[in-house]
């Protein structure tokens, strides 16, 4: 194989892997709430509740944890603008992703 042939290669293979790595540890994605994300039912005002949201919701005792699924099935509402922000798409690198740190672990 000629030398030059050689180095061509190795310059489009160094491009593709330096553009690679760029959109992997520095592109943002958007990410959505999966179905299996924890959510919190309060079943007499028939509201759903984000986990970070639970403290200033005034939920009452009759409550049930459940899915992000689960609650969209359901024909219960978002408990408050919390919820509603904490449950929307959310832009995270690649590499955040793959290294477990979902914006919805909660």
């Amino acid at each position: 194989m000629d030398v030059r042939l050689k180095l061509k290669y190795i310059r489009l293979a160094s491009i593709i892997l330096f553009v690679g790595m760029a959109v992997f540890f520095y592109l943002p994605f958007s990410f959505s709430p999966s179905e299996s994300t924890r959510i919190i039912l309060d079943h007499d005002k028939e509201t759903y509740i984000a986990p970070p949201c639970f403290n200033q919701a005034q939920a009452t005792n009759y409550l049930e944890e459940t899915t992000w699924g689960k609650a969209r099935e359901s024909s219960y509402e978002s408990n408050s603008v919390c919820t509603k922000e904490a449950l929307t798409s959310k832009k995270v690198t690649l590499f955040h992703y793959f290294m477990g740190e979902s914006p919805f672990d909660w």
